[in-house]
């Protein structure tokens, strides 16, 4: 008797359970990529799809006024790390190519993304080490000793509508092997000028990205220097190498460590700027999010940057984008249906005690 009166009280918890606020949750599918990119000088962009793990990719409220909270699942978006080579002389004269192996794994845990997210004023300006009141300090040369004081910097976030957004980093790993010129400028060629020569500076990603940080969270980077990093090479004209020696010649590589300061996502308008690059030209950059979803479906696109100081190479003005389509809810038995399950086996429930008393 027990044990049935048990699973009677078990069902019609369950009922309860599934039209409580409980159930107004959701999972929904997503496609997309999120996009890092380092610089003008050292562009590393790398795209990183959209796989759902799980089985899902966001959760949303199934009913509600627009713009809906989002959370999105740890490690939603995934890039693996595949090794390639990006020549960047023609931007950065004192770098002939990066060699990148980062791996990302975007949301390092559950992110949230809501209205008013990304906390603050309508319009923030972030300087390394100081938030400053709306519009002040437009020349932005921080006051507050942060660990990148001694540059011109500035992160400008500027509402459009709600500030929808917040905070949310990417776990990182893998590497970025820099071939910072040691010799001639490119286009050179071993066979004829002995003086083409790099040397290498290998820099290994923190275990959390600085991009998507709340403002103030300040990221630092180890710069290992190869044991044996000095070559000779033959390049392209717009520095990716193309022939090295297999011996270098006997100097040791160069450690390139970097300390980055990061921002959160947002719907809204972002300005990145940071002078004294080592392209010899100031880095600016403009860039707005959007939300088209209707009724927690359609695309969304959030924006975020950094500012990042690195010992050899100068500071760097660096910008995110997080592109995603929210897809229609997969068919699955729903509230009302867990509901009628529930109610369906408090009934058999039921039917059984009232038997077991006949009996």
């Amino acid at each position: 008797m027990t044990s049935k009166v048990s699973t009677f009280v078990l069902a019609f918890a369950l009922a309860v359970w599934a039209t409580s606020a409980n159930a107004q949750m959701a999972r929904y599918p997503i496609t997309g990529t999120a996009q890092y990119q380092i610089g003008n000088g050292l562009p590393i962009p790398i795209a990183v799809p959209a796989i759902a793990v799980d089985g899902a990719g966001v959760r949303q409220p199934i009913s509600g006024a627009d713009p809906r909270p989002m959370q999105i699942s740890a490690a939603q978006l995934n890039h693996p790390g595949t090794p390639f080579n990006i020549g960047v002389f023609l931007a950065n004269p004192n770098v002939f190519q990066v060699n990148t192996g980062v791996i990302i794994d975007f949301p390092n845990q559950v992110a949230t993304f809501a209205a008013g997210g990304r906390t603050g004023a309508a319009t923030v300006s972030f300087c390394d080490g100081d938030v400053v009141t709306a519009n002040g300090n437009p020349g932005c040369v921080s006051a507050g000793g942060g660990v990148n004081a001694s540059i011109n910097d500035v992160m400008r976030c500027t509402a459009t509508a709600n500030q929808f957004g917040g905070p949310a980093r990417a776990a990182t790993g893998g590497f970025a092997d820099v071939a910072i010129r040691a010799g001639a400028a490119a286009p050179c060629d071993f066979a004829t000028n002995p003086g083409c020569q790099v040397v290498f500076a290998l820099a290994t990603p923190a275990g959390t990205g600085a991009q998507g940080a709340p403002f103030g969270v300040v990221v630092a980077t180890q710069g290992n220097a190869p044991a044996n990093g000095v070559f000779q090479i033959r390049v392209a004209a717009n520095g990716v190498i193309t022939y090295i020696t297999p011996t270098g010649l006997g100097a040791p590589g160069i450690p390139n460590p970097a300390t980055s300061a990061g921002g959160p996502w947002t719907t809204g308008m972002l300005t990145v700027s940071v002078t004294q690059n080592a392209g010899s030209t100031n880095e600016v950059f403009v860039l707005s999010g959007s939300d088209a979803r209707v009724n927690g479906l359609g695309s969304i696109s959030l924006v975020s940057g950094a500012i990042s100081n690195r010992t050899l190479t100068a500071p760097n003005a660096n910008r995110g984008w997080l592109n995603i389509t929210v897809g229609q809810q997969a068919p699955t038995l729903g509230t009302w249906g867990i509901a009628a399950l529930a109610l369906l086996l408090a009934g058999a429930a039921t039917m059984k005690i009232r038997k077991s008393a006949v009996a």
